[in-house]
C-alpha cells in the first residue's frame, strides 16, 4: 500500500478529520483499485475508502509492531526463567545497571548468544541479591 503512494505527505493526509481536505484523484484509483463495486470507481465512494484503507493499515502496521514485541518479552523471559529469574526483575536489574539494551537485542541474544545472556542473567542476579539498605550508624549513639 505504501509503495503506492509517491511521498510522506498522502500518508499524513488521513490523520485529521478534516473535510475541505482533497486527496488527489490518481492516488484515490490507486488505492482502491481491486476494491468492490462502486468504491474502485466512484470518486466519491473511493475517496472514503481510501481515507479508511489507509487508516486501517495504519493501525495495523502498529498492531503488528505490538505483536512483534510480545513474541520478544516472551522469548526473553523463557530464556531468564533458565536462569531461575523472571522478566520483570531481570530488566528491573538491568535498569539499575545502568544497560541500554533493549527488546530486541535482548531477544537476539537470548537466540544467538546463550553465554552472553548467561553473563547479563548472572549481573542482574547479583544486582538483586545484593544489599540494598544501609547499616545503621551507631558510632554517634
Amino acid at each position: 500500500m505504501s509503495s503506492l503512494l509517491p511521498n510522506k505527505q498522502y500518508r499524513l493526509v488521513f490523520k485529521f478529520r478534516n473535510k475541505k481536505m482533497k486527496i488527489p484523484r490518481d492516488i484515490v484509483f490507486q488505492v482502491t483499485r481491486g476494491f468492490r463495486a462502486r468504491t474502485k470507481g466512484c470518486l466519491k465512494l473511493a475517496s472514503v475508502r481510501a481515507a479508511k484503507a489507509l487508516n486501517y493499515s495504519f493501525y495495523s502496521r502498529r498492531k503488528r509492531h505490538a505483536q512483534i514485541r510480545v513474541h520478544w518479552i516472551s522469548t526473553i523471559n523463557r530464556s531468564s526463567r533458565e536462569w531461575m529469574l523472571i522478566y520483570s526483575r531481570f530488566v528491573g536489574a538491568l535498569s539499575r545497571l545502568n544497560c541500554t539494551l533493549n527488546k530486541k537485542s535482548l531477544f537476539n541474544l537470548a537466540l544467538t548468544e546463550p553465554v552472553s545472556f548467561k553473563c547479563l542473567v548472572d549481573e542482574s542476579k547479583y544486582v538483586i541479591n545484593e544489599r540494598t539498605e544501609k547499616l545503621r550508624d551507631i558510632s554517634t549513639l
